[in-house]
């Protein structure tokens, strides 16, 4: 029997091979900036906790730290698989009793948080045993009353604004998940991963800086990863050694670029000319000051026009000087994607489906924010698989039309189409999908973790409406047990 009341406050945890995020939703946790929302409807948070996916054992007991040295670190979920799951359910219920602990130190006289939904975040790889396990594991050990699992393929397309036709790029750190998306479902036999992911990019700049700069670590080159002077460049990521060889051909790279510009309407280029109003108004600097700070930026020479940058390693407290291996490395892994995003959509049998899928390619994860990654891989999308009528067939089909036009009766249809034989192949478009600019905490960060973004819209939606359908309830897991889940709409 749904509740009288609007259930305001829910859990969100979305576990990762290396990371989980947390996120604990109440109606006062509006712990990201809500200046310009006038308090009616605080703004999406980002997740609070990122936590380290692992635990310790001894053989006999599990802890969340090494206690010993006859602990050894257990991690639970390798490339998205749940390889130990007695190690994963200590894991969620350690997170669970923290954010309690948490929460009821905040707030006096709370009821108990197992009163409280639950929105676990799925991988493609968990079986279906080991869900039903969870469930038994949420709803007796925990004790919860509301649990929701949500694919994360369905999360990623609800946050980029509930994309019906798609396919999802989740880039993780050994592997890359493609979940082709259908009618707003994952289509999970379709769905497959590579196992290849943004540490890739580490061991190939790691090769690079081998000669020049034999004693970088590990940690320095992940810094320089995340600094804002790693970016991509067609130059540097060719087909050839990953951009050793900067000779391309000419002509088919400037169609395909004048194609990508088209499609994107030349995003990098509209995002430095807009003027962003969310930031604006959510940050704590005058006007004026943004719009200065802004002009003078314009001056300045751009990253990728410089022959050195320097960026600041944390794991060294120093400023350190790079050269163009900053524009190296992504090649392979941008490759890898390329083909088997083609594998995979090529199997969808309905052809105007497929090609709308084409048109809805998202990105995410945390690689995703490279500066030009996005539009690295439309790139080499459009370079493998984009179906145009060759410049010559299509300048001689008009010529022949067009000396002809004469003999046609006047008032009759003279206009011209593209060819059926390439109206009938697909894709004769591909797209990105652009993520949500109404949420500018979201927007500062990338859009990386936009997975986790979607979990919050579909739990607000879900549980904020109490739509149980969408939801094991405590009156269903009495009544079915584990095998409840499959009698609601995930």
């Amino acid at each position: 029997m749904a509740p009288s009341f609007r259930q305001e406050t829910y859990l969100i945890i979305q576990p990762g091979s290396t990371t989980t995020l947390v996120e604990l939703i109440t109606p006062v946790n509006a712990n990201s900036n809500t200046a310009g929302y006038n308090n009616e409807e605080p703004p999406y948070p980002l997740p609070t906790y990122s936590i380290p996916t692992e635990v310790y054992y001894n053989d006999i007991h599990y802890s969340t730290t090494k206690v010993d040295a006859t602990y050894k670190k257990i991690t639970p979920i390798i490339n998205g698989e749940i390889v130990d799951l007695d190690s994963f359910k200590f894991f969620l219920k350690s997170v669970f009793k923290s954010v309690v602990l948490h929460y009821n130190s905040n707030f006096d006289n709370t009821p108990s948080l197992t009163n409280f939904p639950l929105l676990l975040v799925t991988n493609h790889k968990w079986s279906f045993l080991q869900l039903e396990t969870l469930v038994q594991f949420f709803m007796e050990q925990i004790g919860l009353n509301n649990l929701m699992f949500l694919p994360s393929g369905a999360a990623c397309s609800s946050g980029f604004g509930s994309v019906a036709n798609g396919i999802v790029i989740d880039i993780g750190k050994h592997k890359t998940d493609l979940i082709p998306i259908l009618d707003y479902l994952p289509i999970k036999y379709l769905t497959t991963s590579i196992d290849i992911g943004g540490a890739d990019i580490n061991k190939n700049l790691l090769k690079l800086f081998a000669d020049r700069h034999p004693t970088w670590s590990e940690e320095r080159v992940e810094n320089l990863k995340k600094s804002n002077i790693f970016e991509v460049l067609l130059t540097f990521n060719s087909d050839d050694d990953d951009g050793q060889n900067h000779n391309t051909n000419n002509v088919m790279d400037t169609n395909i670029n004048t194609f990508v510009e088209n499609e994107q309407g030349s995003l990098g280029k509209n995002d430095e000319d807009n003027i962003d109003v969310a930031a604006i108004v959510t940050s704590d600097k005058d006007t004026r000051q943004i719009l200065e700070e802004r002009e003078r930026n314009k001056n300045t020479k751009k990253n990728s026009e410089l022959g050195e940058n320097t960026f600041f390693d944390a794991s060294t407290n120093e400023l350190v000087i790079v050269g163009e291996e900053r524009f190296k490395g992504c090649g392979n892994l941008i490759r890898s994607i390329s083909k088997q995003v083609g594998m995979v959509l090529q199997q969808v049998p309905d052809i105007n489906k497929r090609k709308v899928m084409w048109d809805n390619v998202m990105i995410v994860g945390n690689t995703s924010s490279i500066t030009g990654f996005k539009e690295a891989v439309l790139r080499q999308l459009i370079k493998d698989y984009l179906v145009q009528e060759p410049a010559s067939e299509k300048a001689q089909r008009e010529k022949e039309f067009y000396a002809n036009a004469a003999n046609k009766k006047k008032g009759r249809y003279i206009g011209h189409v593209l060819s059926l034989e390439y109206q009938n192949q697909v894709p004769t478009s591909i797209k990105l999908v652009k993520p949500p600019e109404y949420f500018p905490d979201w927007k500062k960060t990338g859009y990386g973790e936009i997975i986790f973004l979607g979990a919050e819209i579909v739990a607000k939606q879900v549980f904020g409406h109490y739509n149980d359908q969408f939801f094991i309830t405590r009156d269903k897991y009495n009544k079915y047990g584990p095998p409840a889940i499959w009698n609601v709409i995930m």
